[in-house]
């Protein structure tokens, strides 16, 4: 017959109360414990801070905890006696007096961060606000089809570090939330401090500025201006209307008649074959005197600039009705085009009293010829990433050095700018000496895979039939002007910078005769066959300041100025080195002074030069 187990001895009295004090002190230690984590985890977290020894601590006392549970049930199961001094021990000292002693200490602490992670999150906000205003202006004014391509570097690199404060504080990493609030809150000054040197206003009005400028410039005004055929007469009469394009159809305004003699016409076709004549008089002098290459001449006298002024206040009060002229005068917001096809006519240098019309606003021309149908356009070619460069220097009597040096500083200039070893932002293409073939600007002109087309060397002109001026290529190969508008493909901006041989006498140097006015010729062609746009002198322009000028104009361009804001910016800039020179006055601009080069990713001129201040 079983037994049953015998049942463990009952504590007496005096023990059970002391077993019954140790469990009440037990749970005590144990909400002691919980409210020690609640402050140190956060605190631990956070790193605002030190809280090593606490969080060790607390390790220790909560192992103690633990013990202590162990030996309530080994008391609940066995002699109750032989755990009360191991409970004792477990539960009482003075690391239990450390841990009500830092309980407050922690409290307070954790009130104090918690004040500093809303402010933490405020900053966040504040600044996810300030960031988002400038990507939301910088989206605008892109939209809008502002030149931003440096501004979008700099808002770039404001939302990574805002990412990263971000990042930074979801994580809790509140000492790193300190580190990179304070980097984004210097780089937001150093931005706004520069750009208040450079621009006058900090980043966001800039970019506001830039959007209504570029709203502005939507607003493009046309003035066609056709001359009736009236042999016979010695006035010359003009048929003048002014359009105005914006986000609706062109509107046609205010069309009139103006008329003029035609010795006050040749006046002024005569005086940009005198500016070429006296340039091109003083280069040849030049050559024959100095044994070396000749250094650039001096800038053509004083009076012609004067010349140019007063020609073109005559063009500008005949040419066009005082109607239009009052309209020109109350709105210089857009662009402005004329549309004629009176080609010889400097029309940029029309003179309002003022300044030129090609100094005020974006402007351009449109040359109206029956030689030059307009082709059906070609879609442009997208970036990938890239913009394509083709420059081309052809020579073919070797005797064009300057030329040459042009193509190479050209080059140079979008390597050391736009690229570098592990990215290329511009893909560029050069066609020199024997290389600039027929066959390969067939290939160039028909795979419609060029941005831009940039030439340089010689040409000859037919100003009876501009279509049958030509580029002469290697090999004296012609490429004629009415084979440029037939193959044209990809809507290219295209710089002409090139020499007439057919002009050099026997025993000039063909390096310092330069083309004048007939270049129209393969301007037409170029904008009728669909490029965007092309650039050309109206007289010669010394090689050093070309070369300038090309830089400086594409340094526009690539920035993400229209087409006609990038050369007007160029001219000023000239302009402003030495207004006696005239080159700010030489370049004229064909096609639609509002179109522009697609965007390009973030500008490495920027990048690097967020690297040389932050090293």
């Amino acid at each position: 017959m079983s037994t049953a187990p015998a049942e463990p001895p009952r504590p007496s009295r005096l023990v059970a109360r002391r077993l019954a004090e140790l469990m009440t002190r037990l749970t005590e230690r144990e909400q002691l414990v919980e409210h020690l984590r609640d402050q140190i985890d956060p605190l631990r977290s956070a790193k605002l801070f030190a809280v090593t020894g606490e969080h060790t601590l607390l390790a220790t006392i909560t192992k103690q905890v633990d013990e202590a549970r162990e030996s309530v049930r080994a008391a609940a199961s066995g002699p109750a006696g032989a755990q009360i001094d191991r409970l004792v021990s477990l539960l009482e000292g003075p690391r239990w007096r450390c841990a009500e002693e830092i309980l407050p200490i922690l409290t307070e602490q954790g009130r104090e961060q918690r004040e500093l992670l809303a402010g933490v999150q405020a900053d966040v906000h504040s600044w996810t606000t300030r960031v988002g205003d400038l990507t939301a202006a910088l989206a605008s004014a892109s939209a809008e089809g502002a030149s931003v391509i440096d501004d979008r570097s700099q808002v770039v690199m404001l939302e990574s570090l805002l990412m990263q404060v971000k990042r930074a504080y979801a994580a809790q990493r509140c000492h790193q939330v300190f580190v990179k609030l304070d980097e984004l809150n210097t780089r937001f000054e150093q931005i706004d401090q520069e750009y208040r040197r450079q621009h006058g206003a900090p980043l966001l009005e800039v970019l506001q500025r830039k959007l209504e400028e570029a709203t502005l410039l939507k607003r493009r005004t046309e003035i066609v201006v056709l001359r009736r055929d009236k042999r016979k007469s010695r006035v010359v009469e003009y048929t003048v209307l002014l359009r105005i394009y914006g986000e609706s159809a062109p509107t046609t305004l205010l069309p009139g008649e103006s008329r003029m003699t035609e010795r006050d016409r040749d006046s002024a076709v005569r005086l940009i074959e005198q500016v070429t004549t006296t340039l091109n008089t003083r280069l040849h002098r030049q050559a024959r005197d100095v044994a070396t290459r000749p250094a650039p001449p001096g800038p053509p006298p004083r009076d012609m600039v004067e010349q140019l002024r007063n020609v073109g206040d005559m063009l500008y009060s005949l040419i066009l009705p005082e109607a239009i002229q009052r309209h020109l005068a109350g709105d210089s917001s857009g662009s402005l085009t004329i549309t004629t096809n009176d080609v010889e006519i400097p029309w940029e240098l029309m003179h309002d009293g003022e300044n030129f019309l090609c100094q005020g606003r974006p402007f351009s021309r449109m040359p109206v010829s029956p030689g030059f149908p307009q082709r059906v356009r070609h879609r442009p070619r997208t970036t990938d990433g890239q913009l394509k460069f083709l420059l081309v220097y052809a020579d073919p009597d070797s005797n064009l050095p300057k030329a040459e040096e042009e193509i190479n500083a050209i080059e140079t200039y979008l390597e050391e700018n736009w690229n570098s070893p592990g990215r290329k932002l511009i893909q560029i293409t050069t066609l020199k000496g024997d290389e600039a073939t027929g066959h390969a600007l067939n290939d160039a002109l028909l795979s419609g895979g060029y941005h831009v087309i940039h030439y340089a060397g010689h040409a000859k002109f037919s100003a009876d039939k501009p279509e049958q001026s030509c580029l002469m290529l290697a090999g004296d190969e012609p490429f004629m002007a009415h084979k440029i508008q037939r193959i044209t493909r990809g809507s290219p901006f295209v710089f002409l910078n090139a020499c007439d041989s057919s002009k050099v006498g026997h025993g000039d140097d063909p390096s310092t005769t330069y083309l004048g006015q007939e270049h129209k010729g393969l301007a037409s062609a170029f904008v009728y066959g669909g490029a965007s746009a092309c650039v050309g002198a109206l007289w010669p322009v010394y090689d050093d300041l070309a070369a300038e000028f090309a830089r400086n104009f594409y340094e526009n361009l690539l920035g993400g100025a229209v087409v006609g804001e990038a050369i007007r910016d160029t001219r000023e800039k000239a302009r402003a080195r030495d207004a006696a020179h005239i080159t700010w006055a030489a370049y004229a601009l064909y096609g639609n002074p509002t179109t522009r080069l697609p965007a390009l990713p973030v500008s490495l001129r920027a990048s690097r030069r967020h690297l040389r201040e932050t090293t």
